[in-house]
């Protein structure tokens, strides 16, 4: 099958540092691209931000993926580890940023930047101190509990007195500069971050055991505050958080994060979500073929719409010699819209083998862009249970 983009390096220089990077160049248009630069995270490398890349690439982005001077075990970069700080790896990408400018085939002017961890850190901190370039953040499970970590004396498995920090702090794998933890001493993540006046995506583990859930849920609240909106939707911040994930995501974890990633670059956001709860299963065989029905009940919260399914609701699974055929369940919800109105939402998601389409009905004039928006279903299936994520563009 022919690749739907084409894969190149690129090398620039900043302040006597080489920089390695490559671009992922969509192949569906000569000029105009949307460029996305994506930051990998602490003493990592481009392995950790090529998944998006390529999957930003397909779907028609130009991407870059870089590795930091002195922060990636990679090899595409030089510099030494005891070379890196938060303020280095914020000049990096600000270097990795003029080259995209210089680039005759990208449409800088909507330019996004984001990345997982350290580099989401970075991401935000830069998207910040240049809000007139940057239009988009993508926050993957940023590591905002740095600065705390570096008030407490302690990074990774390295320990040191926050008070009288030497000039080198050795790890078992790595050794930085005391000019690391220096730098964040009295940083405030949260609040420089959230000065970012573009529209943001935030996803994160929920069971991260590296950046606690709570620094997340203060992120959209300082959001919130700073952009005088009570609803994120209307703040144009998009929260994805995965219920099972921890620090960086798993292969279908990473799959959901990425469908969310590309939707919310069209403009779609998180409709409902929809909490499923299995009450059972009766599988009936007729020779190659089998039919599942699977009741459940389910229970809808999100800043649009609250309510809870109807007796009966279900979902039928088909198969054929134990491939599925087909994949629908059918429910009706009752409760209330974000105005307060009684109303009731009617859902069917099916899936032929191409994933899911999900059709949307509603009663409710407040959410009356459910029955005209184009929609996207994500299926997040886990040891904790089934949420069902449907997307859609509040706008339409």
């Amino acid at each position: 099958m022919k690749r739907k983009y084409s894969v190149s390096d690129f090398q620039l220089k900043r302040d006597g540092f080489t920089i390695g990077g490559r671009m992922y160049r969509s192949k569906k248009q000569e000029t105009g691209l949307v460029p996305v630069i994506l930051c990998h995270g602490f003493m990592a490398g481009v392995l950790e931000t090529e998944p998006y890349a390529k999957a930003l690439a397909k779907a028609g982005y130009c991407s870059f993926v870089f590795e930091f001077a002195g922060g990636s075990r990679g090899l595409l970069s030089t510099g030494k580890s005891t070379d890196m700080t938060i303020s280095s790896e914020i000049k990096d990408l600000e270097a990795v940023m003029a080259y995209v400018k210089s680039l005759d085939f990208v449409d800088y002017d909507k330019l996004v930047i984001g990345g997982g961890s350290q580099g989401g850190f970075v991401s935000g901190f830069t998207a910040a101190k240049h809000p007139d370039e940057v239009k988009k953040l993508i926050l993957l499970y940023p590591a905002l509990c740095i600065p705390d970590d570096c008030r407490a004396g302690q990074n990774f498995d390295m320990v040191y007195d926050p008070k009288n920090i030497p000039d080198e702090i050795h790890g078992k794998f790595v050794t930085l500069s005391g000019n690391y933890p220096r730098e964040m001493l009295e940083v405030d993540p949260i609040d420089v971050i959230s000065s970012f006046p573009g529209e943001v995506l935030l996803t994160c583990g929920v069971k991260d055991p590296i950046v606690n859930y709570s620094y997340m849920t203060k992120l959209t609240e300082a959001f919130l505050s700073k952009r005088g909106k009570t609803r994120l939707s209307d703040a144009g911040i998009s929260f994805f958080p995965v219920q099972d994930a921890e620090h960086g995501f798993k292969e279908q974890e990473q799959a959901w994060v990425n469908t969310r990633i590309l939707n919310w670059l069209k403009g779609l956001t998180e409709a409902l979500t929809v909490h499923v709860e299995i009450l059972g299963a009766d599988t009936r065989n007729f020779g190659v073929h089998s039919l599942t029905v699977i009741p459940f009940d389910a229970e809808c919260s999100g800043e649009f719409f609250t309510g809870k399914s109807r007796p009966g609701s279900k979902d039928v699974q088909k198969r054929t010699m134990g491939k599925v055929r087909e994949l629908k369940a059918d429910y009706w919800m009752d409760g209330e819209d974000y105005t307060g109105a009684k109303c009731a939402v009617h859902v069917i998601n099916r899936d032929v083998g191409s994933g899911w389409q999900p059709f949307v009905e509603t009663d409710s004039e407040a959410l009356s862009f459910l029955n005209r928006s184009p929609k996207v279903t994500i299926a997040e299936g886990s040891p904790s249970g089934l949420v069902i994520h449907i997307l859609a563009d509040p706008r339409r």
